[in-house]
Protein backbone atom coordinates (compact mmCIF):
# COMPACT_ATOMS: atom_id res chain seq x y z
CA UNK A 1 0.00 0.00 0.00
CA UNK A 2 1.22 3.40 -1.35
CA UNK A 3 1.61 6.12 0.95
CA UNK A 4 -0.34 8.39 -0.58
CA UNK A 5 -3.60 6.07 0.05
CA UNK A 6 -2.37 5.69 3.59
CA UNK A 7 -3.12 8.97 3.94
CA UNK A 8 -6.14 9.37 2.47
CA UNK A 9 -8.05 6.74 4.13
CA UNK A 10 -6.66 8.48 7.43
CA UNK A 11 -8.28 11.86 5.58
CA UNK A 12 -11.57 10.23 5.03
CA UNK A 13 -11.69 8.78 9.15
CA UNK A 14 -10.86 12.18 10.75
CA UNK A 15 -13.59 13.66 8.41
CA UNK A 16 -15.85 10.51 9.26
CA UNK A 17 -15.28 11.00 13.00
CA UNK A 18 -15.91 15.28 12.99
CA UNK A 19 -19.09 14.80 10.96
CA UNK A 20 -20.38 12.21 13.85
CA UNK A 21 -19.38 14.75 16.61
CA UNK A 22 -20.55 17.54 14.90
CA UNK A 23 -24.15 15.36 14.30
CA UNK A 24 -23.97 14.87 18.13
CA UNK A 25 -23.64 18.14 19.24
CA UNK A 26 -26.32 19.52 16.68
CA UNK A 27 -28.47 16.66 18.46
CA UNK A 28 -27.65 17.87 22.15
CA UNK A 29 -28.34 21.32 21.21
CA UNK A 30 -31.68 20.67 19.94
CA UNK A 31 -32.60 18.25 22.94
CA UNK A 32 -31.06 21.27 25.23
CA UNK A 33 -33.64 23.55 23.35
CA UNK A 34 -36.84 20.82 23.84
CA UNK A 35 -35.93 20.91 28.00
CA UNK A 36 -35.97 24.29 28.41
CA UNK A 37 -38.97 24.81 25.90
CA UNK A 38 -40.70 22.17 28.30
CA UNK A 39 -39.59 23.83 31.50
CA UNK A 40 -40.87 27.21 30.16
CA UNK A 41 -43.36 25.75 29.19
CA UNK A 42 -44.48 24.54 32.64
CA UNK A 43 -43.47 27.39 34.43
CA UNK A 44 -46.11 29.38 31.73
CA UNK A 45 -48.93 26.84 32.35
CA UNK A 46 -47.47 26.54 36.43
CA UNK A 47 -48.30 30.56 36.62
CA UNK A 48 -51.55 30.68 34.63
CA UNK A 49 -53.10 28.02 36.97
CA UNK A 50 -51.87 29.84 40.17
CA UNK A 51 -52.87 33.20 38.54
CA UNK A 52 -56.54 31.57 37.74
CA UNK A 53 -56.66 30.30 41.38
CA UNK A 54 -55.64 33.50 42.89
CA UNK A 55 -58.28 35.51 40.07
CA UNK A 56 -61.09 32.76 40.90
CA UNK A 57 -60.65 32.94 44.84
CA UNK A 58 -60.73 37.11 44.57
CA UNK A 59 -63.98 36.60 43.07
CA UNK A 60 -67.77 36.79 44.90
CA UNK A 61 -68.87 33.84 43.96
CA UNK A 62 -65.86 31.73 45.27
CA UNK A 63 -66.92 32.55 48.96
CA UNK A 64 -69.80 32.03 50.87
CA UNK A 65 -72.40 34.81 50.71
CA UNK A 66 -74.95 33.65 53.25
CA UNK A 67 -76.36 30.62 55.55
CA UNK A 68 -79.62 30.09 55.94
CA UNK A 69 -80.99 27.45 58.58
CA UNK A 70 -83.83 25.62 58.07
CA UNK A 71 -86.18 23.10 59.62
CA UNK A 72 -85.51 24.32 63.11
CA UNK A 73 -88.70 24.96 65.15
CA UNK A 74 -87.30 25.31 68.97
CA UNK A 75 -83.60 25.46 68.52
CA UNK A 76 -82.26 28.68 67.91
CA UNK A 77 -80.35 29.17 64.36
CA UNK A 78 -77.61 30.77 66.12
CA UNK A 79 -76.46 27.49 67.89
CA UNK A 80 -76.57 25.46 64.75
CA UNK A 81 -74.68 27.96 62.70
CA UNK A 82 -71.73 28.89 65.63
CA UNK A 83 -71.58 24.58 66.00
CA UNK A 84 -71.57 24.32 61.61
CA UNK A 85 -68.46 26.45 61.63
CA UNK A 86 -69.54 27.99 58.26
CA UNK A 87 -68.85 31.69 58.09
CA UNK A 88 -69.87 34.10 55.56
CA UNK A 89 -67.07 34.71 53.46
CA UNK A 90 -65.27 30.95 53.92
CA UNK A 91 -64.10 29.57 50.53
CA UNK A 92 -67.48 27.60 48.93
CA UNK A 93 -64.27 24.87 48.05
CA UNK A 94 -63.86 24.14 51.78
CA UNK A 95 -67.23 24.07 52.53
CA UNK A 96 -67.79 19.87 52.91
CA UNK A 97 -71.49 18.73 53.35
CA UNK A 98 -70.18 15.80 55.08
CA UNK A 99 -68.39 17.83 58.06
CA UNK A 100 -70.84 20.22 58.26
CA UNK A 101 -73.30 17.28 58.58
CA UNK A 102 -71.59 15.35 61.04
CA UNK A 103 -70.60 18.81 63.00
CA UNK A 104 -74.33 19.61 63.29
CA UNK A 105 -75.80 15.95 64.25
CA UNK A 106 -73.71 16.02 67.51
CA UNK A 107 -75.87 19.24 68.58
CA UNK A 108 -77.90 17.45 71.24
CA UNK A 109 -81.92 18.01 70.16
CA UNK A 110 -80.73 17.34 66.47
CA UNK A 111 -81.97 13.98 64.51
CA UNK A 112 -80.41 14.91 61.04
CA UNK A 113 -79.05 17.83 58.94
CA UNK A 114 -78.14 18.01 55.40
CA UNK A 115 -76.16 20.91 53.93
CA UNK A 116 -76.96 22.04 50.69
CA UNK A 117 -73.99 24.11 48.53
CA UNK A 118 -75.14 26.37 46.06
CA UNK A 119 -71.27 26.91 44.47
CA UNK A 120 -73.16 29.53 41.41
CA UNK A 121 -74.80 31.78 44.50
CA UNK A 122 -72.57 31.35 47.16
CA UNK A 123 -75.37 30.00 49.27
CA UNK A 124 -75.45 27.52 51.87
CA UNK A 125 -78.22 26.23 53.57
CA UNK A 126 -78.39 23.99 56.83
CA UNK A 127 -81.46 21.73 56.74
CA UNK A 128 -81.60 20.78 60.21
CA UNK A 129 -84.32 17.80 61.51
CA UNK A 130 -84.88 18.50 65.40
CA UNK A 131 -85.28 14.97 67.65
CA UNK A 132 -89.29 15.15 69.44
CA UNK A 133 -90.14 17.39 71.76
CA UNK A 134 -91.64 15.26 74.45
CA UNK A 135 -92.72 18.42 77.18
CA UNK A 136 -91.78 21.79 78.69
CA UNK A 137 -91.46 23.47 80.56
CA UNK A 138 -92.81 27.26 81.29
CA UNK A 139 -90.07 28.97 82.49
CA UNK A 140 -87.99 30.70 79.42
CA UNK A 141 -90.10 29.01 77.72
CA UNK A 142 -88.06 25.80 77.51
CA UNK A 143 -89.02 23.01 75.61
CA UNK A 144 -87.36 19.07 76.60
CA UNK A 145 -86.02 16.74 73.41
CA UNK A 146 -86.78 13.00 73.66
CA UNK A 147 -82.49 12.82 74.36
CA UNK A 148 -83.13 14.84 77.09
CA UNK A 149 -82.26 18.66 75.77
CA UNK A 150 -83.34 21.44 77.06
CA UNK A 151 -83.53 25.11 74.77
CA UNK A 152 -84.84 28.16 75.39
CA UNK A 153 -87.50 28.87 72.87
CA UNK A 154 -89.01 31.52 70.63
CA UNK A 155 -91.17 29.09 69.10
CA UNK A 156 -95.39 29.11 70.63
CA UNK A 157 -96.00 25.53 69.15
CA UNK A 158 -94.70 23.85 72.28
CA UNK A 159 -98.05 24.36 74.19
CA UNK A 160 -99.10 21.28 72.15
CA UNK A 161 -96.84 19.24 74.42
CA UNK A 162 -97.31 18.04 78.32
CA UNK A 163 -96.37 21.61 80.81
CA UNK A 164 -93.76 20.05 83.36
CA UNK A 165 -94.70 21.61 87.04
CA UNK A 166 -92.19 21.81 89.92
CA UNK A 167 -89.78 19.95 87.99
CA UNK A 168 -86.28 21.79 87.38
CA UNK A 169 -83.27 21.46 84.99
CA UNK A 170 -81.48 19.64 87.66
CA UNK A 171 -83.45 17.27 87.98
CA UNK A 172 -84.49 16.43 84.72
CA UNK A 173 -81.15 16.43 83.61
CA UNK A 174 -80.40 13.76 86.75
CA UNK A 175 -83.38 11.22 85.01
CA UNK A 176 -82.26 11.32 81.27
CA UNK A 177 -84.92 7.85 81.45
CA UNK A 178 -88.11 10.97 81.94
CA UNK A 179 -87.61 12.12 78.63
CA UNK A 180 -86.62 8.95 76.48
CA UNK A 181 -89.33 7.25 77.90
CA UNK A 182 -92.34 10.19 77.61
CA UNK A 183 -91.24 9.62 73.38
CA UNK A 184 -92.23 5.83 74.26
CA UNK A 185 -94.72 6.09 75.40
CA UNK A 186 -98.46 5.37 72.09
CA UNK A 187 -99.07 8.65 71.24
CA UNK A 188 -103.13 7.87 72.13
CA UNK A 189 -102.02 8.26 75.26
CA UNK A 190 -99.43 11.05 75.36
CA UNK A 191 -101.39 13.94 73.86
CA UNK A 192 -104.06 13.09 76.17
CA UNK A 193 -101.57 14.56 79.17
CA UNK A 194 -102.00 17.94 79.74
CA UNK A 195 -99.95 18.16 83.03
CA UNK A 196 -96.87 16.33 84.44
CA UNK A 197 -96.29 17.54 88.43
CA UNK A 198 -92.83 16.36 90.26
CA UNK A 199 -93.96 14.92 93.31
CA UNK A 200 -91.27 14.14 96.62
CA UNK A 201 -92.01 10.92 97.49
CA UNK A 202 -89.55 9.32 100.13
CA UNK A 203 -89.33 6.06 98.45
CA UNK A 204 -88.89 6.98 94.71
CA UNK A 205 -86.12 8.96 93.09
CA UNK A 206 -88.27 10.28 90.30
CA UNK A 207 -92.32 10.38 91.25
CA UNK A 208 -94.46 12.33 89.45
CA UNK A 209 -98.82 12.79 88.34
CA UNK A 210 -99.94 13.44 85.26
CA UNK A 211 -102.81 15.39 84.75
CA UNK A 212 -104.76 13.90 81.84
CA UNK A 213 -107.22 15.88 79.44
CA UNK A 214 -110.32 13.36 80.35
CA UNK A 215 -109.99 14.33 83.69
CA UNK A 216 -108.43 11.35 85.29
CA UNK A 217 -104.67 11.79 86.84
CA UNK A 218 -102.26 9.29 87.13
CA UNK A 219 -99.53 8.40 89.67
CA UNK A 220 -96.29 6.82 88.67
CA UNK A 221 -92.44 6.57 89.46
CA UNK A 222 -90.19 7.00 86.39
CA UNK A 223 -89.56 2.97 86.61
CA UNK A 224 -93.30 2.56 86.01
CA UNK A 225 -93.71 5.11 83.47
CA UNK A 226 -94.21 3.21 80.66
CA UNK A 227 -97.43 1.36 82.13
CA UNK A 228 -98.82 4.49 80.15
CA UNK A 229 -98.85 2.67 77.17
CA UNK A 230 -101.62 0.30 78.77
CA UNK A 231 -103.35 4.00 79.63
CA UNK A 232 -106.49 3.52 77.83
CA UNK A 233 -107.47 0.20 79.07
CA UNK A 234 -106.69 0.77 82.27
CA UNK A 235 -109.25 3.97 81.99
CA UNK A 236 -112.05 1.51 80.30
CA UNK A 237 -111.77 -1.00 82.96
CA UNK A 238 -112.39 1.96 85.80
CA UNK A 239 -115.29 3.67 83.62
CA UNK A 240 -116.64 -0.05 83.46
CA UNK A 241 -116.19 -1.23 86.71
CA UNK A 242 -117.78 -0.38 89.94
CA UNK A 243 -116.64 2.30 90.61
CA UNK A 244 -116.40 4.81 87.98
CA UNK A 245 -115.63 7.95 90.34
CA UNK A 246 -112.44 6.49 90.89
CA UNK A 247 -110.14 9.01 88.83
CA UNK A 248 -106.84 8.59 90.24
CA UNK A 249 -104.75 5.74 89.15
CA UNK A 250 -101.47 4.73 90.17
CA UNK A 251 -99.05 2.77 89.17
CA UNK A 252 -97.37 0.10 91.19
CA UNK A 253 -95.26 -2.41 89.34
CA UNK A 254 -94.33 -2.65 85.47
CA UNK A 255 -91.86 -4.70 84.09
CA UNK A 256 -91.78 -4.19 80.46
CA UNK A 257 -90.50 -7.60 79.60
CA UNK A 258 -92.48 -9.71 81.09
CA UNK A 259 -96.49 -9.86 80.27
CA UNK A 260 -99.17 -9.23 82.70
CA UNK A 261 -96.79 -8.02 85.10
CA UNK A 262 -98.67 -4.71 85.22
CA UNK A 263 -100.00 -3.28 88.45
CA UNK A 264 -102.24 -0.36 88.81
CA UNK A 265 -104.79 0.81 91.20
CA UNK A 266 -107.72 3.12 90.88
CA UNK A 267 -108.94 5.42 94.07
CA UNK A 268 -111.42 8.38 94.85
CA UNK A 269 -108.83 11.31 94.43
CA UNK A 270 -108.37 13.74 97.61
CA UNK A 271 -109.06 17.32 97.70
CA UNK A 272 -105.44 17.84 97.53
CA UNK A 273 -104.99 16.44 94.22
Amino acid sequence: MSRRRVHEEQESHVEKVQKELLAKKKLARKRRRKRIMRRIMFILVFVLVISGIVYVDNQPFSRVSSVDVVGNNYINSDIILNESNVEIGDRLIFTLSHFVNRRISNIPGVALSETNVYYTKGKVVLNVKEKEVVAYLAEGPTVLFADNALYVTASNSYADFPLLVGFTNDIINAHPEFADKLSRIEKTAFYNISEIHYEVNEFETLYMRFVMNNGFKVFTSVENMMLMNHYTEIVSSVMNGDHPDNRCIYFLDYYEDVPDSQVSIAKPCGGNQ
